[in-house]
């Protein structure tokens, strides 16, 4: 799995906690990608009794650290071929997967066909309250039913969650193209006014997530981070009183991120934008 991965970085590594697994880790390029070559370089042997056996490829799409990426269409064709080569499954962490498929104008199908099992989430772009899928094999799925179970996993009455998601998918496309606009909006934003005190990758923004990287000096993410959250005096007399907040997620010391979502409206992003401008106006004055 590449080392920007949310499966290899977050989760406590849960997957070694709990299932015992090892966890090797290939350079990310910035699209969210990896090098081919290396990845089979770094499957395992099987004839070596000192080394452990790969037993799962995992990628990620769209890949969140690196700015919400929607992988390029012919890479995951190119892992499915190394892949069946040495004979093992892939996993697609596809979380937002549907974002990635709206802003390619791809199925999500064509996405999901080169892996042997795919998670989605349905409290991300789709606005759900709760909830994820997993899709694998009848037997995957049977083997999932009964870890869950062991880990506490169970709901009871979860057919009013179950109706909720499926409301947020009936126009999740039509939300998500919003939510991607507004992305471009605020990318826009730290790019042209925010010039010398952050810095984006404009092109690289896909869908509903902007990562932006402080390089002023005297500036840090917390720093950035915890304004975000505080509304001065004089912010309050600028901006007619609006006492806009803005909630962001420090990645790092230099490193914030900042996710667009379905209840978001065109009044909280020209406030959240004035906000930012706002902030980046006294940045510049330091």
């Amino acid at each position: 799995m590449g080392d920007k991965s949310h499966t290899y970085l977050m989760e406590q590594g849960g997957i070694s906690q709990f299932c015992g697994l090892h966890a090797r880790s290939i350079q990310n390029n910035p699209d969210g990608t990896f090098d081919l070559r290396v990845l089979e370089d770094t499957i395992r042997p099987t004839d070596d009794i000192n080394e452990p056996c790969t037993g799962l490829i995992v990628v990620e799409n769209t890949h969140n650290l690196c700015g919400g990426k929607a992988l390029p269409l012919n890479f995951l064709p190119s892992v499915r071929q190394i892949a069946d080569k040495h004979g093992i499954p892939i996993h697609l962490d596809g979380s937002r997967i549907l974002n990635a498929s709206v802003a390619q104008n791809v199925p999500v199908s064509e996405l999901a066909k080169c892996a042997d099992s795919i998670n989605f989430c349905l409290s991300k772009g789709v606005g759900a309250p709760i909830g994820s899928v997993l899709i694998g094999t009848k037997s995957f799925i049977a083997k999932a039913i009964r870890m869950k179970k062991a880990i506490g996993g169970s709901w009871r009455k979860a057919g009013g969650l179950a109706a909720a998601a499926l409301i947020g998918i009936e126009d999740a496309e039509e939300r998500m193209k919003r939510d991607h606009a507004n992305a471009k909006l605020l990318a826009q934003v730290f790019a042209t006014d925010g010039k010398g005190v952050f810095e984006i990758d404009v092109a690289g923004v896909h869908t509903n997530i902007v990562i932006v990287e402080v390089i002023k000096d005297g500036v840090t993410a917390q720093g950035f981070f915890e304004r975000l959250a505080r509304v001065t005096e004089k912010e309050r007399q600028e901006n007619s009183g609006s006492g806009t907040v803005v909630r962001a997620l420090k990645f790092g010391p230099r490193i914030v991120r900042f996710v667009m979502y379905s209840t978001l409206n065109d009044d909280d992003i020209k406030r959240a934008i004035e906000k930012v401008r706002f902030i980046i106006r006294e940045y510049k004055s330091l």
